[in-house]
């Protein structure tokens, strides 16, 4: 079976629904996602960009080790 819900104003499926490889996958997928967009920050401050240029969020995470 092949349902979603809305939990919390999220839509969420069943866990049945994805294999545990699945959930992996799709979380390394999005971690390779921000890393991209992270070393696109990156490039754009390292070429003289100022960081009035950077979104905010992008700073913080940046900040945050």
């Amino acid at each position: 079976m092949n349902e979603n819900r809305v939990i919390g104003g999220a839509l969420s499926m069943h866990p049945e629904s994805r294999t545990i490889g699945q959930n992996i996958n799709a979380r390394i997928a999005g971690l390779k996602a921000e890393i991209a967009r992270l070393e696109g920050v990156r490039e754009q401050l390292e070429s003289g960009a100022s960081l009035l240029d950077v979104r905010i969020e992008d700073l913080r995470q940046a900040m945050n080790y």
